[in-house]
């Protein structure tokens, strides 16, 4: 850049001195006013005034010419240790890009280090990720009958199975300092694991390699020179280097300058993942985690004879061999990797066992200590950001006005100033307003050119020509606080700044989001600005997601779209108060059960610590449990009553306990009482039917222009959100719902249950047009709410409604507000969103009014807030997304109980004059509608 601008000042020198300037300008005098300014010599006192302003002009075409580095330089109170432009948007961030393929999660890994306070160590040797065996997936089931999702297979051939995508498993070689620190890079894996996952996948096995030990035994004969007391035990030192190099390769870490010097173009260099320990051409072999691994040491001895002071190799071999194959070890089980000399090779090297180093037939020998002080550990590779340095600070904003120049004869620098010389003053200052405003332009060009600009930065600048106090602004003293105002309003110019946004964000091949939402100009700005601040980090994490912060993907999404403020570019906003909401389907899942605790089990006892019901297991359960299982717990009275609570996740799990967190499942919490009390039994077991479809009730929507006879028009309810994976040609279902205990009547009709086809799917209405196909007519308006209906077809409930697909939640009372057109609006900004998601990912839409959209983001909120558990806000989120909900209590009598005197007390009251249907639906108590009764 420096020979760039050396060059270019010759070129534009010619343009700006201040005699080529004073030569056009004298030009321009003779071209206009030639017949009435004839004297332009020297003593003429305009020729004196316009010297002066030329020679103001071409100091400040001089600035402009100055390094683009020093322009770029703020005051030094301003400067920051990342240079002229932040470290996020250096080569090491802005080419590169967070890990998406296996190579680059290999790469990324092998890059982790732990440390033990004093030095850091790699975690790893050697890793590799594959697709997780289709036996080992994530599966369950449907019942088509009873229309509800189990994790045990059903003995009937009613059931279809559903297997979750997107899982994979991870292997590990564990490097020789990790063998024995394995929870301390288990920490540093999982929290890298947590900030890298991409989006519709994850880790579901984590498998560390068991090390198979290799005894290399050899005989080697040392030449005649060597010191006995010295360098037998740098040659043990060194035979252990070359043979555990040879057993396992050292992977080979190269820094920028090392590459660069090889001929690599910064585009080859900085592929996928930013590594800081030096970059990896090369990646270690793939691991045989199936296979035992065989290894040849036929080519060790060249290795070993080219130590310093070896002479030669009488024998090699490990006790593994066989006479058939001398030079081949084998390991005897495959999910191993070759480990040398096991856990302490050093002590192997000086027990003289192993290893035999014989000087004129003599066995020579070294303590471990010795062997130790000789190992050199290879110093580390460090990939340091790239910065630019500041330049010089010119302070270019300085600007000496015109009227200091003149000569005293122009009586502009005493008081009191005669009409004429106000005049003169008058005349000026547009010029030296319009050469002030260039001088403070150049001072905030580090702030118009800036990546990552402050809200409301001042970017375009304007200041005052005159200090204070002095002549000129004593003329102005009137007018000069108008002028100002003036000034300072016509320098906020927000189309200015978003073209020049939009300039900057051509650099990362993107660009400033269309004006489709009538949002304030501001507030569109702000959402603009901060794209551009974190677009490096947000394109570097573009294929990520973490559901316990607002995401890279939500903020690109919303950049986009031009909404959001500056408010979502901060990862601690407020996740009630988004704009939108993306949520990852597979998040809402549990953890896959083990199958031995599908039998009730007994607890050993029940303990509440704070918010968590703690249950000890009896000593002979040692399947393992993992945090994110569901559990039920069955209550079972004295008088052989009981009750289930269902779909409880356990929140921590110890050696033979584990804990249900209470404030998340408020079933839970009503039956404490109940479940400490010694007089009950108290039971649990995993949680076999997990979910249930959903059921919606039938509602007319207020429209049924338009429609046959045999159609109508249905709308959502606030207590049953619009389907979202519904399509036109899916078969639903009309049938009577069992009474509410607030309905307390049966709705009567001739109608008991009436098939129909969707012809017609409106999702941002939340309306669906159906046409039926059997003879039953619809229901009555005024009867309506005493149906319900579902989708009948087994495919559409088979659908895999979790894999690789993700929810985008809008609030769309607010955007009728933003748009005039909101079908087309939604076509755009489905194609905007899409083009965010890699390809495999499925999304849908959901536009929820805005009360709903409230309920959902304070559920979200609660949920997150709760460390994501599924319980009762993760049910809610599912059922808000029309996935489905949490197995019903008040399915069949077979779910119900008979009520107790108490009970049927708080019901019905002393008296009998009650209907308190919310204990009815918290006790899950069997009734029978009071006109049923009567006529029974």
């Amino acid at each position: 850049m420096k020979n760039i601008e050396e060059a270019l000042f010759p070129n534009v020198k010619g343009f700006i001195e201040f005699e080529t300037l004073l030569l056009q300008a004298k030009r321009a005098i003779q071209q206009y006013s030639g017949l009435t300014w004839s004297n332009t010599d020297e003593h003429d006192p305009g020729i004196t005034l316009l010297q002066a302003l030329c020679y103001n002009a071409s100091d400040v075409a001089y600035r402009t010419s100055l390094p683009l580095s020093d322009l770029l330089t703020p005051a030094p109170q301003e400067q920051t240790d990342d240079g002229i432009f932040p470290i996020t948007f250096g080569p090491q961030r802005a080419l590169t890009c967070g890990p998406i393929s296996v190579e680059d999660y290999r790469r990324a890994l092998l890059d982790l280090t732990w440390t033990d306070g004093i030095r850091d160590f790699f975690c790893f040797d050697n890793v590799y990720v594959t697709r997780e065996p289709e036996e080992a997936r994530y599966h369950y089931w449907y019942n088509v009958d009873q229309r509800v999702y189990s994790f045990v297979e059903p003995m009937d051939d009613a059931s279809i199975e559903i297997s979750l995508l997107g899982n994979c498993f991870l292997y590990l070689q564990a490097a020789r300092e990790t063998e024995a620190n394995k929870f301390a890079a288990q920490a540093v894996l999982d929290a890298y694991l947590r900030d890298h996952r991409n989006l519709g996948e994850a880790v579901s096995r984590i498998i560390w390699l068991v090390p198979n030990d290799v005894t290399v035994n050899m005989v080697i004969e040392l030449q005649d020179n060597v010191d006995a007391s010295t360098s037998v035990a740098a040659i043990l030192a060194n035979i252990y280097t070359v043979t555990e190099q040879y057993i396992t390769p050292p992977i080979l870490r190269h820094s920028t300058e090392d590459l660069q010097e090889q001929g690599w173009s910064n585009e080859d260099i900085y592929q996928g993942p930013y590594l800081l320990n030096g970059w990896i051409p090369q990646l270690p072999p793939v691991l045989e985690y199936l296979q035992p691994v065989s290894l040849n040491l036929a080519r060790l001895v060249n290795a070993l004879l080219a130590i310093d002071g070896v002479k030669s190799v009488r024998s090699l071999g490990s006790e593994q061999s066989t006479p058939d194959n001398p030079w081949v070890w084998t390991a005897t089980m495959g999910g191993g990797y070759p480990r040398l000399w096991g856990k302490d090779p050093i002590g192997v090297l000086a027990d003289d066992t192993a290893v035999r180093l014989l000087a004129n037939g003599i066995d020579c020998t070294a303590s471990a200590a010795a062997i130790a002080a000789h190992l050199t550990v290879a110093p580390k590779v460090f990939n340091a950001p790239v910065t630019l340095p500041y330049g010089r600070w010119r302070n270019p904003a300085a600007y000496h006005p015109v009227t200091d120049k003149l000569p005293p004869c122009y009586g502009l620098l005493q008081l009191p100033a005669t009409p004429a010389q106000v005049q003169l003053h008058q005349y000026l200052l547009p010029l030296e307003q319009l050469l002030a405003n260039a001088c403070k332009q150049l001072e905030l060009l580090p702030n118009l050119l800036a990546f990552n600009r402050a809200i409301n930065d001042v970017v375009w600048g304007e200041q005052w020509p005159f200090s204070d106090f002095s002549i000129s602004d004593v003329i102005f003293r009137e007018c000069a606080p108008a002028i100002k105002q003036y000034l300072q309003a016509q320098s906020t110019d927000i189309d200015k700044e978003l073209a020049y946004i939009n300039y900057l964000l051509g650099y990362f091949n993107s660009q400033v989001a269309p004006r489709t939402f009538t949002v304030s100009a501001q507030h569109f700005m702000n959402s603009q600005q901060g794209y551009l601040s974190k677009i490096a980090t947000l394109t570097y994490q573009r294929a990520n997601i973490r559901i316990d912060k607002v995401s890279a993907l939500q903020q690109r999404i919303a950049a986009r779209l031009g909404i959001g403020g500056a408010e979502i570019f901060n990862e601690d906003a407020p996740l009630d108060k988004l704009p939108f909401y993306v949520v990852e389907h597979r998040g809402l899942l549990p953890v896959y059960p083990d199958p031995s605790y599908n039998d009730a089990q007994v607890p050993k006892r029940l303990t509440v610590d704070g918010n968590y019901l703690k249950v000890t297991m009896r000593r002979g359960s040692h399947a393992p449990l993992k945090v994110g299982q569901l559990v039920n717990l069955i209550l079972t009275q004295p008088d052989g009553v009981a009750h289930t609570i269902r779909a409880l996740m356990i929140v921590q799990v110890s050696a033979h306990a584990f804990s249900l967190n209470m404030a998340i499942n408020a079933e839970l919490q009503s039956k404490l009482t109940d479940i400490l009390d010694p007089a009950n039994t108290v039971q649990w077991q995993n949680c076999q039917v997990w979910l249930e479809d959903m059921t919606y009730p039938l509602v007319y929507d207020d429209d049924q222009s338009g429609l046959s006879l045999d159609q109508r028009r249905l709308t959502s309810s606030p207590q049953s959100p619009y389907p979202a994976m519904v399509h036109v040609g899916d078969i639903l279902t009309i049938e009577k719902s069992l009474p509410t205990p607030d309905l307390a009547v049966a709705p009567t009709s001739v109608t008991t249950e009436l098939q129909v086809k969707i012809v017609a799917a409106d999702n941002i209405a939340s309306t669906l047009v159906v046409e039926k196909l059997g003879e039953h007519d619809f229901p009555a308006a005024d009867l309506a709410q005493g149906y319900i209906w579902y989708f009948d077809s087994a495919s559409h409930a088979s659908r895999d409604r979790f894999s690789f697909i993700v929810s985008v939640v809008f609030n769309r009372d607010q955007l009728n507000q933003f748009t005039s057109d909101i079908y087309a609006t939604n076509a755009w900004m489905k194609d905007t969103i899409l083009e965010e998601f890699p390809s495999y990912i499925s999304m849908m839409m959901h536009w929820l009014p805005d009360d709903q959209f409230k309920n959902f983001a304070y559920t979200y909120n609660t949920w997150q807030n709760s460390g994501a558990p599924l319980g009762d806000a993760s049910y809610s989120l599912m059922r808000m997304l029309t996935l489905g909900c949490i197995p019903s209590s008040l399915t069949g009598i077979g779910a119900m109980h008979v009520a107790t005197v108490a009970q049927r007390t708080d019901v019905v009251g002393v008296n009998e004059d009650q209907w308190n249907s919310s204990v009815i639906v918290d006790d899950e108590l069997f009734w029978v509608p009071p006109d049923a009764a009567d006529s029974d």
